[in-house]
C-alpha cells in the first residue's frame, strides 16, 4: 500500500487492526500509539494517514473510545457485548 491509497481503505485497516488486537483473550482496548506501531512500523504507512483514519473511524462510529481504559474498541464489538 502506498501513501496514495484511498482514505476508506486505511479506515478499514485501522478498524481491522483494532478488532484483531482486542478479541479473544487479549486486552479489551488498544491505544492509538499501538495502532501506529502496528501500521507504521518500517514506514509501511504514513503516521498522518493512520491518525486521520483513526479520527474518521471515531467520527463515523466505527470505533468507540474508552477513556477509562485509555484506548479504542470496534464499535460493533462494543454494542454487541452490551446486549
Amino acid at each position: 500500500m502506498t501513501s496514495q491509497e484511498p482514505h476508506e481503505k486505511m479506515i478499514e485497516r485501522v478498524v481491522r487492526t483494532v478488532e484483531a488486537n482486542t478479541k479473544g483473550s487479549g486486552p479489551d482496548t488498544i491505544d492509538a500509539a499501538h495502532i501506529r506501531v502496528i501500521l507504521c512500523a518500517n514506514s509501511a504507512y504514513p503516521v498522518e494517514q493512520v491518525n486521520q483514519a483513526i479520527a474518521t473511524a471515531l467520527e463515523q462510529g466505527q470505533l468507540t473510545e474508552h477513556e477509562e481504559k485509555d484506548g479504542y474498541i470496534v464499535a460493533q464489538k462494543h454494542s454487541s457485548e452490551s446486549f
